[in-house]
């Protein structure tokens, strides 16, 4: 974007682009580039990344790529029965509603695919992630379509925010969401270091490193209209944010690097999100340990992330009146409010 600031937080050099990750693997594996992945039936399928604006393209074979031996290439057809039906339902259930009303509709559908009549939301979100790791070894193979994880019901956060994605796209093409543009948020969660209580109150020489608290995932939507509003939408956290009028929600949900590292990203690529943060320079940090992949909610939280625990209520304008009114152009970092 033309008007991306030159630096970022000095934080954000931790964060470690899942793509990123994925692209080194596999060029260093098997040479896989130009953002294109050829399966053994010869089908060419292109490559999810912050770049992509599913409200813009009309490509129907993605694929989001593993980023280590450990993880899945996700092969994602939009022209399949599966997911069409699953289309046909999101325009039917959203037609009509608000954009608030549309996100949390969409962020319903997309995760009760993997309920179970009879078993409660909090059972199943524990026992997706080893059911999930438990198919993948026993798979046998890399590459794994959407519909058949759909069918077994082995959905994390990283295949329903895929799905929310492109159901969000298709809506914004169907004219039922306001013009805007929409992609795939695959993050790493992390969090400022909290002070101890006692401990002396002075500048560090040094800034502490973040906290790590796993990977997560979501969908984006930038409304171009009205409001300009800046939306997440987490299927997996049942959770639904307007940035420009919740900010607080999502520093408290997802922790202020993990939000201030999306919006850099979102500012210094090809889309039209605007932000006005100004950070400070980047000081030279060391490099990073490797880290796990993907997972849901972290299994031991810090006190910063104890709120999140399954199931997450979506979060609408009344539930927390306090952060009502407080737009994104005031949370910026070069006023030292975010």
């Amino acid at each position: 974007m033309k008007d991306a600031p030159s630096a970022a937080p000095h934080y954000l050099k931790e964060f470690r682009g899942r793509t990123k990750l994925a692209i080194e693997f596999h060029k260093l594996l098997e040479g896989t580039s130009n953002y294109i992945y050829k399966t053994a039936d010869g089908r060419e399928w292109h490559w999810v990344h912050q770049e992509i604006d599913f409200a813009s393209d009309d490509k129907a074979l993605w694929v989001s790529m593993g980023s280590s031996r450990e993880r899945e290439n996700l092969l994602f057809d939009t022209n399949s029965p599966c997911i069409k039906k699953i289309r046909e339902q999101a325009i039917a259930q959203s037609n009509g509603k608000p954009v608030r009303a549309i996100l949390e509709t969409i962020s319903v559908i997309v995760d009760n695919l993997t309920a179970i009549e009879g078993t409660p939301r909090h059972i199943r979100e524990e026992e997706l992630d080893s059911e999930l790791d438990q198919f993948l070894i026993t798979a046998g193979g890399k590459d794994v379509t959407m519909d058949e994880l759909i069918e077994r019901k082995h959905l994390v956060c990283r295949h329903k925010a895929l799905i929310a994605a492109f159901l969000l796209g298709e809506l914004v093409k169907e004219k039922i969401l306001p013009p805007g543009e929409v992609f795939h948020c695959r993050s790493e969660l992390r969090e400022e270091p909290k002070q101890r209580l006692g401990e002396r109150r002075r500048r560090p020489l040094k800034k502490p490193p973040t906290l790590f608290h796993g990977v997560h995932c979501w969908a984006n939507y930038f409304e171009f209209s009205g409001a300009q509003d800046f939306w997440m939408c987490d299927p997996r956290w049942q959770s639904v944010i307007n940035l420009e009028e919740e900010m607080k929600v999502a520093i408290m949900r997802y922790g202020k690097p993990t939000i201030l590292n999306m919006l850099y990203k979102l500012k210094t690529s090809n889309h039209n999100v605007k932000s006005e943060a100004q950070p400070e320079p980047l000081p030279a940090m060391p490099s990073v340990q490797p880290i796990p992949t993907d997972s849901a909610l972290p299994r031991v939280l810090s006190p910063h992330f104890q709120h999140m625990s399954n199931p997450l209520p979506i979060v609408g304008p009344s539930a927390i009146p306090e952060t009502r009114g407080v737009r994104l152009s005031e949370w910026t970092v070069a006023r030292g409010k975010l």
